[in-house]
């Protein structure tokens, strides 16, 4: 038996959909069962709904399981083994307040040393227990000996007794801690191999010790996966917008009434994977997942092709490709143009593309909004009042204010760097902060914070819309951008209704209706003025227009690893 087994405290993260799809995959392998358990032992975190939205999505993956338990249901058991622990003298009541223990935490900090409880409570005469009527909890005794796991991908590791120390495994309210929980519940339900994120290493330890004080003897195999981490190279964050999954599906770029118009009209159902975040969707073809179709964004396209991911397209088949605006068929645009993959065959589409600009609360700022530009970020009348993505995209900023040809990004990269350190230092001086994600933005306008930043396109249109005392301004300059496309995976089902599905979307009255309700521009001609209920000043629109204003270069890795270690240190500078 395997096991998934989230926390219903929050959206489920990318993390954990890419352990329940390995969780899946290897008891298809291994012809064993797939449990879903359901951590919901914090009952003040718990979320509710949240535990029916994880088998929701879970669904949506196609991701099999025999059985759903919610831990809570074992509590009886929690509590019995708990019993049994101190009753065999393996554990022991401690009655240290969690201000003693605060405190003994904070001498350990000042002396730099790690804490490791102290054993004050281990060997309590049972007559000073007995009689005790202050709360406690029960903690499970010290390993005498060193603890080692074999891992399928961390090899063999070795714990020592002091890493694990003598932990707490019942609340003062005698509730479970996570870890006797786990331990116990995996016992029960006689798991074989534990499958979850390298964050949970250090966990493992303590639930080996656990069920060894049961004398429980079966062996449990584990395979702790690596953490993903974000375009900065860190690991990702609940904080970040692109690692919850729902936050992902809800962003995908193609409304789902235009996929089910798809299905109404041609009678071909097809799995279209509408995530728009290019790790969940390289993990799941990686990992085996199925979808007939994908949108990867344009500087990921390489690496879907390396991977043997993705199959060339027929053009053929296409009629309405003559539909996509000729700045797009360009051989600048050369990340689709077949000309660095597969010798000459198309791999992709473009489809949804945007950029970004400048969002200006204007009950705070009172100047004129008409013709700003990149400029208004540097202004020293807004020191601490301005704000930019925490990304290379604000060393892009400083290239354009510092009049450097955005092709020197290519040819001469240590120079260029050079010429705009004094300039992304400006704006780091002018900033209040650098910004990760939506929310975090939304928080600073909201409060006030911030009267003026930089925001993508999609997210600024959809703020001016939704509140007029915002103004989006797409600056005369432009500004860095992306496109999203449609590929066939190599997988792919039924790349005959893929192929299909795509010279739909290319109708411009469907690509109308991506804009109507998705809120993106595409590359359709037509589509934006066949777009109802939208203000077709904040897009950019005209086909002459769109190779000035938005800047998609296509930068080799080398060059981007550059750039990002470059950002990295400067957004770091106190």
């Amino acid at each position: 038996m395997l096991r998934f087994a989230p926390s219903p405290t929050g959206d489920m993260h990318i993390g954990n959909l890419r352990v329940a799809l390995f969780n899946y995959i290897v008891s298809k392998q291994r012809k064993e069962d797939l449990l879903v358990r359901i951590e919901d032992t914090d009952k003040e975190k718990n979320i509710e709904g949240k535990d029916k939205e994880i088998l929701d999505i879970l669904g949506l993956f196609g991701i099999e399981y025999s059985q759903v338990i919610h831990q809570s249901q074992n509590f009886k058991f929690h509590s019995a083994m708990a019993l049994q622990l101190i009753h065999e003298k393996e554990a022991f009541s401690c009655f240290c307040s969690p201000e003693w223990l605060e405190k003994k935490r904070e001498e350990a900090k000042a002396n730099k040393k790690a804490y490791r409880y102290d054993g004050a409570c281990e060997n309590l005469p049972a007559e000073l227990v007995i009689d005790n009527i202050n709360p406690f909890t029960i903690r499970i005794k010290q390993p005498s000996s060193a603890i080692t796991i074999k891992d399928y991908i961390k090899g063999e590791v070795t714990f020592k007794p002091e890493d694990v120390d003598s932990f707490i495994i019942l609340h003062q309210d005698k509730t479970p801690t996570y870890n006797f929980a786990c331990a116990v519940d995996d016992m029960l339900s006689d798991i074989s191999l534990v499958i979850r994120g390298e964050d949970h290493l250090s966990n493992t330890p303590k639930q080996e010790h656990i069920r060894a004080r049961l004398k429980y003897d079966k062996k449990i195999e584990y395979a702790h996966l690596p953490i993903i981490l974000n375009e900065s190279g860190k690991k990702m964050s609940k904080r970040d917008d692109a690692s919850s999954v729902k936050w992902l599906l809800e962003e995908g770029y193609l409304p789902e009434a235009v996929v089910d118009m798809f299905e109404e009209e041609t009678g071909i159902t097809l799995n279209v994977n509408l995530i728009s975040d290019n790790a969940s969707i390289f993990t799941l073809l990686k990992g085996g997942g199925k979808a007939d179709l994908i949108m990867p964004t344009q500087n990921q396209v390489n690496r879907f092709y390396i991977e043997d991911l993705a199959q060339p397209l027929d053009l053929e088949k296409l009629e309405n490709y003559a539909n996509i605006a000729d700045a797009f068929k360009d051989q600048k645009w050369s990340m689709w143009d077949g000309s660095q993959m597969g010798a000459g065959e198309t791999y992709v589409i473009p489809y949804v593309f945007g950029t970004s600009g400048i969002i200006i609360n204007t009950d705070k700022y009172d100047g004129p909004t008409e013709g700003i530009g990149w400029e208004i970020l540097f202004d020293p009348g807004l020191q601490g009042r301005t704000s930019s993505r925490n990304s290379a995209e604000s060393l892009m900023i400083c290239l354009d204010l510092a009049g450097i040809p955005r092709e020197d990004l290519l040819e001469d990269t240590q120079a260029t760097l050079e010429k705009i350190r004094d300039k992304t230092t400006e704006l780091k001086n002018n900033v209040l902060k650098f910004y990760s994600t939506g929310a975090e933005l939304l928080d600073m306008l909201g409060n006030e914070e911030v009267w003026v930043s930089h925001i993508w396109d999609g997210g600024g249109r959809k703020l001016a819309k939704g509140d007029p005392k915002f103004v989006y301004v797409l600056p005369e300059t432009g500004g860095f951008g992306w496109t999203d496309t449609f590929m066939i995976p190599a997988a792919s089902s039924n790349p005959a209704g893929a192929h299909l599905f795509i010279d739909f979307m290319l109708r411009p009255d469907i690509a109308a209706k991506v804009v109507t309700e998705g809120g993106y521009t595409t590359t359709v001609d037509g589509s934006l003025d066949l777009a109802e209920g939208i203000d077709k000043d904040l897009y950019v629109f005209e086909d002459s227009e769109i190779a000035d204003l938005v800047w998609q270069i296509s930068f080799p890795e080398e060059v981007i690893a550059i750039y990002n270690n470059f950002w990295e240190e400067l957004s770091t500078i106190e």
